[in-house]
């Protein structure tokens, strides 16, 4: 349901049934992106474990051209290690599972709450609606339930105002602005893991392993000129 500001400072039934819509849907949003968020989490863990079975097996293979190449690769294990550990533990602890199991449970029940105060506006007609008497009880049920739930994040708000542009009557730089902020709230972390990390890992092996051929290069050449 969408009002304008202006019917919802002179009308309290409108502001209430404003505050529910756009909370409900809200909470609806949380429960989508904690479960992507799960699921990109996971694959990221999994990836990272990946990598570092990967490294481990080529630090393995002994095919190593100096001992800096040796240390660098060490490194390597000991930050993907440390990475996996501490993503594994703080990811685990989020309990996206949960959260989003409530954040869908909350928008169920603020609907319901929601549709019984629909129905007495929309018996109303467009007329405003101030009926106190009403308007407590509702209110009242729709505080309890919010106290039940955690709250939802603001880039929930931000993704179901995109969701709902024309409601919100926001403009295309806001909407751009909001996609901004949710991407890196919410998957920046994850994408940098998953595709920068490993191009600066195969970078730094690629990078001293042609360095080191230049310098044997450089050193057979002035074999060659010292034996001439």
């Amino acid at each position: 349901m969408y009002s304008t500001k202006e019917k919802r400072r002179v009308s309290a039934g409108h502001n209430l049934a404003f505050k529910m819509w756009s909370t409900k849907g809200a909470r609806f949003v949380a429960d989508e992106r904690c479960k992507k968020t799960y699921k990109l989490s996971n694959f990221t863990i999994a990836f990272l474990s990946f990598e570092v079975i990967a490294i481990s097996i080529y630090s393995l293979t002994g095919n190593f051209d100096s001992i800096v190449e040796t240390k660098i690769i060490t490194a390597w294990t000991l930050i993907l290690s440390i990475l996996f550990l501490v993503l594994s533990i703080f990811e685990n602890a989020k309990n996206y599972n949960v959260k989003a199991k409530d954040y869908h449970n909350c928008g169920l029940e603020i609907g319901k709450v929601y549709s019984k105060l629909k129905m007495i506006l929309a018996t109303n007609g467009d007329k405003d609606f101030n009926d106190l008497n009403v308007l407590n009880p509702l209110q009242e049920e729709y505080d309890k339930i919010l106290d039940k739930y955690e709250n939802h994040e603001e880039v929930d708000y931000a993704q179901y105002k995109n969701n709902k542009k024309i409601d919100f009557k926001i403009s295309k730089y806001d909407v751009f602005k909001n996609k901004v902020i949710i991407y890196f709230n919410t998957k920046l972390l994850y994408h940098f893991l998953i595709i920068i990390v490993p191009i600066i890992l195969i970078a730094s092996i690629v990078f001293f392993k042609s360095s080191n051929k230049k310098k044997d290069c450089l050193n057979t050449e002035d074999k060659i000129e010292i034996t001439e």
